[in-house]
C-alpha cells in the first residue's frame, strides 16, 4: 500500500500492491488506474523509498494510459 510518485513531477502513480523476486531481482507491482504496472528494482527507475512513499523515474510507456498503448 506504499504510495508511488513520479520523482520529477510529484504526480501520484498509484500504490505498491505486491513485491516479488524474479530471477534474483525484486519487482514491484504498482496498482495504477485499475491495472498493474511492473517496475524492476533498479536505480534507473527507483530513485527513493521512504516511509512517505516510493519515488520513481519511469521510462515512457510504464504509466501511459491504457487507451493510448
Amino acid at each position: 500500500g506504499l504510495p508511488v510518485y513520479h520523482k520529477e513531477s510529484g504526480e501520484s502513480l498509484g500504490e505498491i500492491s505486491d513485491v516479488s523476486d524474479v530471477a534474483g531481482r525484486r519487482i514491484y507491482s504498482i496498482k495504477y488506474q485499475g491495472r498493474e504496472v511492473l517496475v524492476p528494482d533498479v536505480p534507473e527507475f527507483i530513485k527513493e523509498i521512504s516511509e512517505e512513499g516510493m519515488r520513481v523515474l519511469p521510462i515512457p510507456g510504464f504509466f501511459d494510459k491504457a487507451d493510448e498503448v
